[in-house]
């Protein structure tokens, strides 16, 4: 794949939404996809669970609302990540990071913001790497 062929396919990337629960949904510009290091599911799991403590209750009531049982979480970033950010999948339902992988993202979402990363739609905290 030539690099501009690689940009046509991360521009549609960005472009492909969807909407769930009249919110826009953006798909991640995923560049890899890693195993967790124990220090990242750590991280991950602590940001998590303070991001979703903190959440208020009428964005909690949203989430459920929209079918939305999923945080995207910032963990620390891998040294062979060539994203902004390495992200991790949080299950609010069982209260657990949902897998092993970590994601290697292009671009971090704004707070708040409803992204899909392979199959999960989830909503991005953020959090403190």
């Amino acid at each position: 794949m030539t690099i501009k062929q690689k940009e046509r396919a991360e521009a549609a990337a960005l472009a492909a939404t969807s909407v769930v629960g009249g919110a826009i949904v953006a798909e991640a510009i995923i560049l890899d996809r890693r195993s967790a290091t124990a220090e990242q599911r750590r991280v991950a799991r602590e940001n998590a669970r303070q991001a979703y403590a903190q959440m208020s209750a009428e964005r909690k009531e949203a989430m459920k609302k929209d079918g939305v049982r999923f945080l995207a979480v910032d963990t620390v970033q891998s040294k062979n990540s060539r994203g902004q950010k390495d992200v991790m999948i949080y299950d609010t339902k069982r209260g657990t990071i949902k897998s092993n992988t970590a994601y290697d993202i292009r671009v971090a979402p704004d707070i708040g913001d409803r992204v899909k990363f392979d199959t999960q739609i989830t909503e991005y905290v953020g959090g403190d790497e």
